[in-house]
């Protein structure tokens, strides 16, 4: 980024922050990943803190048995038969609007249409945009989360690695 940031144009503006994004996409880490989907939109938040920040409110949440997985898309429960109680990972997990601005908090997130092609999209200005607005609202969408990472589906496949965040 140069010192002179504020004194170029808006178009050198966008190519800088364009090429420090992708430098910065392309240093996270995508072994742990959380994805959030919901009010049309899926949002998607990358590296270990995010992962792991989200996987303990999750695991407290278990506890108080407030946690329910969207069984007809969980492949953790009807394929695998994996219960809710022993891992979080992989499970497709329906929370509410408040509990997912719980999770999103300071996080990093990618917001993106699930439709993009939708006439909803189209009639919105961007999808992050649209994110915050509904965090702002008084709407109570439904939302539901997966916490993604390989280093436990080697795990579960055999590979003898260890998996330490149970």
């Amino acid at each position: 980024m140069p010192e002179n940031f504020a004194a170029l144009s808006e178009k050198e503006k966008q190519k800088w922050t364009t090429y420090v994004a992708k430098d910065f996409t392309s240093q996270i880490d995508k072994n742990y990943e959380v994805i959030v989907r919901g009010a049309g939109l899926i949002g998607t938040a990358y590296g270990e803190k995010t992962f792991l920040k989200t996987l303990d409110y999750l695991k407290a949440l278990n506890k108080k048995k407030c946690l329910k997985c969207k069984i007809n898309w969980c492949k953790s429960c009807s394929l695998y038969k994996l219960n809710l109680n022993n891992s979080l990972i992989y499970h497709v997990i329906k929370l509410s609007k408040a509990q997912i601005l719980q999770i999103v908090g300071d996080s990093l997130f990618n917001w993106e249409w699930s439709n993009p092609d939708g006439e909803f999209a189209r009639s919105q200005k961007s999808a992050q945009t649209y994110w915050f607005k509904i965090s702002k609202s008084k709407s109570k969408p439904v939302f539901y989360i997966a916490l993604m990472c390989e280093d436990y589906a080697e795990y579960l496949l055999g590979s003898g690695k260890r998996f330490a965040y149970f």
